[in-house]
């Protein structure tokens, strides 16, 4: 199984270590609680939206990818957690029906008649060309 790092590792060695900051001027930095980011880079806290977004604008990276580091090492940890977690067998599974109800749903609907009765009537070249309505 991937086990990913902790968030911590990308935070220290991509924005502390390279700029030989310490927690408290990485924090000063940020703006950010230097409790929090402390704890962060001890591995008790997580990446939050609001950090991603205050590390991508002084360090770089993208805040999308801030938070997928944070999400893969959730994942793994949780995926560690539930183990001893088993399916049911028997049970009948429901992605294709969510599947087919969706695509049943898109392919036609009464807004369909509405959005293409609105379509008829926005000619581009003029009214003369618009088909008949029905």
């Amino acid at each position: 199984m991937y086990d990913p790092p902790h968030p911590r590792e990308a935070v220290l060695g991509l924005c502390l270590e390279p700029f030989d900051l310490s927690v408290a001027d990485a924090a000063a930095h940020l703006e950010v609680d230097t409790g929090y980011l402390a704890d962060l880079c001890a591995g008790q806290q997580r990446i939050t939206a609001d950090l991603a977004i205050r590390l991508e604008q002084a360090f770089g990276g993208t805040a999308d990818n801030w938070m997928r580091v944070q999400a893969a090492c959730d994942l793994a940890q949780t995926r560690l957690k539930s183990e001893h977690i088993q399916s049911n067998p028997s049970a009948p599974r429901l992605e294709p029906l969510a599947r087919n109800a969706y695509r049943l749903r898109s392919r036609a609907g009464p807004q369909d008649g509405l959005r293409n009765q609105a379509n008829r009537t926005r000619c581009p070249i003029g009214p003369l060309h618009d088909p008949p309505l029905d």
